[in-house]
């Protein structure tokens, strides 16, 4: 039996689809389980648990710490592109891409 959008997976999916629209508790029910958080789980070795039971949620130092960084990377971005910008630094990129060019044709220069 085929079993793909081309055969008869699109008219099974057209029955879960009415199946859900009829039982608005089902659909419910079905979406719930994506709302919760899956269960804890030990890996087999040593049995511990490989996930953390509980979330820190970043302090408000922490959050201003991280913000002011951001902005300090933005800040130092906005500067560099400010100086390439500039005629001199244009320049030297064009130079130095056309010895670039120039090297590649020939190694010998």
């Amino acid at each position: 039996m085929v079993d793909n959008l081309r055969g008869d997976g699109l008219a099974r999916v057209y029955r879960v689809l009415d199946k859900l629209e009829a039982d608005p508790l089902g659909l419910d029910r079905a979406r719930m389980r994506f709302s919760q958080s899956p269960p804890l789980y030990t890996s087999n070795p040593s049995g511990t648990i490989t996930r953390s039971t509980s979330l820190e949620l970043p302090s408000d130092e922490q959050r201003r710490r991280e913000q002011r960084e951001q902005q300090f990377q933005r800040r130092r971005q906005l500067m560099d592109e400010r100086a390439a910008s500039l005629p001199q630094k244009q320049f030297e990129a064009e130079v130095k891409e056309e010895r670039k060019r120039i090297w590649k044709t020939d190694p010998r220069t």
